[in-house]
């Protein structure tokens, strides 16, 4: 799966830079279970994606589902990983994860928030 070609493949498709080091990182902000959901949806992204190339662009009802719940997740992710990268504050300030992202972060990745619980995306 840690090809270049997938992590290439997965950047025209999601129009995200992911690299094995960046999807590494997301790998530790998450549970074992949404671990294994997370390389899946990757997977099932690039396979979509692929599957639409070879098919002039043309999906399914059903593929076009699972692309929008799958995206939602990936995208979701991204988002945690943005907030957890610590940013450089002010022109010499010393890079630092601000405030707002770290409150974000510790109520979305608490073990007792509603997507820790159960997984799902309630959008």
């Amino acid at each position: 799966m840690y090809e270049s070609l997938f992590f290439e493949d997965l950047r025209k498709a999601t129009g995200l830079e992911f690299g094995l080091r960046y999807v590494e990182a997301t790998l530790r902000l998450q549970s074992a279970d949404q671990q294994e959901q997370y390389l899946n949806d990757l997977r099932l992204v690039v396979g979509i994606y692929n599957d639409a190339l070879n098919h002039g662009g043309a999906t399914t009802s059903q593929a076009q589902q699972e692309w929008e719940r799958v995206n939602k997740r990936i995208a979701f992710w991204a988002l945690m990983m943005d907030y957890a990268t610590p940013k450089r504050a002010g022109l010499f300030g010393r890079k630092a994860i601000g405030p707002a992202a770290r409150m974000a972060l510790m109520g979305t990745l608490s073990p007792d928030s509603e997507y820790m619980r159960n997984g799902e995306l309630g959008l």
